[in-house]
């Protein structure tokens, strides 16, 4: 819609007065937020509208009192951040619009000055005009951080104005509930999605998914939904795909796929050579990526077959994750280097004269903690990390070589 001549002067800043970023406009000289000091506490004037360069802004009346109707967060705590945000960048007409639209005054005369005795630091009338805001020193702001956090049951007290502190009697500490029907250690478990299942990895060769019930006087209870046997070794990984109507599992070098309906086994895969230690499932829900100690890393799709696989990476992995936006694989793992590398510069003069240093050297690097970032696409090497190290080594563009890179 293009605006006409009337409405290019009635949204400019009046000749008199200049806008300047901050709070609120210059008390000093009779404005507050833009309007006279004659403006009712509640942000509207009797008939519900504003003075405003001679014309006037309508109050906007909003059903309800949050932003949305899906979400908890207050309206009228936003609207003061955004007419804050619009000060502090410069737009002092716009926030003053908005003010007068949503009827939400942000500075009361009283804080107006205070803040105008803190500009001109004038700081025993700052002492008082705080002392009649009822602020008093044993007040204080602290920003806190959340030690013990916790979804909150009451999303109503939600609130944007204060740092979020969660209590710690309402963090989850008290044992509710024993599952005992693995015979051996438990070595992984991981929750789907939607909250309702569980499942666990064992060293009894089994993976186990639990599902949430009620007994007669609707009290939870775990009970065993589905035992996944079929394992010829002990279970280490487990993942659940996006939609929980599948499980990954690995044992040793394999991984299965599991109907978590049925329980049935729909593939078992045997690429890797060494222990599979990690699984994650693509954002989109195509397929899935495992890492090995074998130092592979491979890409499957959603039905197990292979579409990729990395060549030999620099470290032993043992996890690894995967970005929501699908750009950056991280893998950490332990530094590889062959015994050849370990060995190679220890005489048998060294060890004679009690000089072990080379060697020790060598073996404390090659178990050094390594994190490495990775174009998913390119899969080049973007960053790496060695753990107890001040400063990462960043690359950009240089292609990993196959079990050659300096890693």
């Amino acid at each position: 819609m293009r605006l006409t001549d009337n409405d290019h002067h009635s949204l400019s800043s009046s000749p008199d007065s200049i806008a300047h970023a901050g709070p609120s406009s210059d008390h000093a000289n009779g404005l507050s937020n833009g309007f006279t000091t004659k403006v009712a506490t509640n942000g509207t004037t009797s008939n519900g509208v504003h003075p405003k360069n001679g014309k006037v802004v309508a109050r906007v009346a909003l059903p309800g009192t949050t932003l949305y109707d899906d979400t908890p967060i207050d309206r009228e705590e936003y609207v003061r951040l955004v007419i804050q945000s619009l000060r502090d960048v410069g737009y002092i007409e716009s926030a003053a619009t908005l003010e007068a639209e949503s009827g939400y005054v942000m500075e009361e005369p009283e804080v107006a000055d205070f803040r105008q005795c803190i500009m001109d630091g004038s700081w025993t009338k700052a002492e008082a005009a705080l002392m009649r805001l009822g602020v008093t020193n044993d007040d204080g702001l602290w920003r806190q951080l959340c030690l013990y956090h916790n979804s909150p049951s009451d999303s109503s007290a939600f609130s944007l104005y204060t740092d979020h502190h969660c209590n710690k009697s309402a963090f989850p500490r008290i044992t509710t509930t024993i599952l005992e029907v693995h015979s051996d250690e438990v070595w992984n478990m991981e929750w789907s999605h939607d909250g309702l299942l569980l499942a666990t990895a064992s060293k009894d060769k089994s993976a186990i998914i639990w599902r949430l019930s009620y007994d007669a006087e609707l009290r939870t209870q775990w009970v065993p939904h589905l035992i996944l046997k079929d394992h010829p070794y002990p279970v280490g990984c487990l993942a659940w795909s996006k939609d929980d109507s599948m499980l990954l599992t690995s044992a040793e070098n394999l991984i299965k796929l599991w109907n978590t309906k049925t329980g049935i086994c729909t593939r078992t895969l045997e690429i890797h050579k060494e222990t599979v230690t990690a699984l994650a499932w693509l954002p989109d829900s195509s397929g899935f990526i495992s890492g090995g100690l074998d130092r592979n890393i491979v890409h499957w799709d959603v039905d197990g077959n292979m579409r990729d696989k990395w060549g030999e990476t620099g470290i032993r992995i043992t996890d690894l994750a995967i970005t929501p936006d699908f750009s950056r694989l991280v893998s950490v793992g332990i530094q590889h280097i062959s015994v050849g590398v370990v060995n190679e510069g220890i005489t048998g003069r060294d060890v004679q004269s009690g000089d072990a240093a080379a060697a020790g050297a060598a073996r404390a690097r090659a178990s050094e903690n390594r994190l490495v970032i990775y174009d998913l696409t390119t899969k080049q090497i973007e960053l790496r990390y060695t753990c107890g190290t001040s400063m990462p080594d960043a690359y950009h563009g240089n292609t990993q070589v196959s079990g050659k890179d300096d890693m």
